[in-house]
C-alpha cells in the first residue's frame, strides 16, 4: 500500500499514474484534494485505519513540510519516506524523521502530469535493494526516473528537467509566432510548431 500526504498537481500525478499501472492500493492524505476513482482520499492523518503502507510519498508543499509532517514524525519514522517537495534537503527530513530514517528525495518535473516526465532521486544509504526497487518501480509510474550518485545532483537534475520545459514552451511559441507572421493560420502554425518539434525529437 502507498500512502501520499499531500494530494497536489505533482503527488495527484504519481498517484494516477501508480493507478494506471494496476499498482496499489493507494490512499492520499489531503483535505482540499478532490475524488479520484479508485484511490482513497482522507481528510486527516488519523482517519487512516489501514495497514502499514510500503511506502510513505512526501507530497506537500515544501513551506508547510514542518506544520504538516511534525505530527507524523514518530508513526512515519520506520517507513520508506519519498519527498518530492522541491528544495528541501534529506537533512530537512533527518531533523523531522530521525537520522536513521529510509529517506529519498525525488525531483519529478511538470510532463510527469502526463506520464512523461523525467524524475531524479537520491536515496539515503540505509536503502534496502527492495526499498529502492520499489522507488524506482514508483517513480518510473510517471515517466522516466533514474538514481543519482550524490544528493546535490538534484539542483543539478532540476536546472535541466525542472526548468527544460519552459524553454521548450517558449521555443514552440517563438516558433508559432514566426509562423503566423508568415501568414499561416492559428491551427496550421500551430501544427507547424508542434509537429517539426516532435519529430525532431523523434528523429
Amino acid at each position: 500500500m502507498i500512502l501520499f500526504i499531500g494530494g497536489g498537481k505533482m503527488g495527484g500525478a504519481i498517484a494516477q499514474g501508480l493507478l494506471a499501472q494496476g499498482k496499489g492500493p493507494i490512499t492520499i492524505v489531503d483535505p482540499a484534494l478532490p475524488v479520484f476513482e479508485g484511490i482513497s482520499v482522507l481528510s486527516n492523518y488519523k482517519a487512516y485505519a489501514g495497514p502499514k503502507p510500503d511506502a510513505v510519498v512526501l507530497a506537500v508543499k515544501p513551506q508547510v513540510i514542518e506544520q504538516a509532517l511534525t505530527p507524523l514524525a514518530q508513526e512515519l519514522a520506520d517507513t520508506l519516506l519519498i519527498s518530492i517537495a522541491a528544495g528541501k534537503a534529506i537533512t530537512s527530513f533527518q531533523a523531522l524523521f530521525g537520522a536513521d530514517a529510509r529517506l529519498v528525495r525525488a525531483m519529478p518535473n511538470l510532463p510527469a502530469a502526463i506520464g512523461a516526465g523525467m524524475t531524479g532521486w537520491f536515496a539515503t544509504a540505509n536503502l534496502s535493494v527492495e526499498d529502492k526497487a520499489l522507488t524506482q518501480a514508483l517513480l518510473s509510474a510517471v515517466g522516466v526516473a533514474k538514481e543519482l550518485d550524490r544528493e546535490e545532483q538534484i539542483d543539478a537534475w532540476t536546472a535541466i528537467a525542472g526548468s527544460g520545459p519552459a524553454y521548450v514552451f517558449y521555443f514552440l511559441e517563438a516558433l508559432k509566432a514566426a509562423a503566423l507572421n508568415l501568414g499561416f493560420e492559428e491551427e496550421t502554425a500551430n501544427t507547424l510548431a508542434l509537429e517539426t518539434t516532435l519529430g525532431s525529437v523523434r528523429l
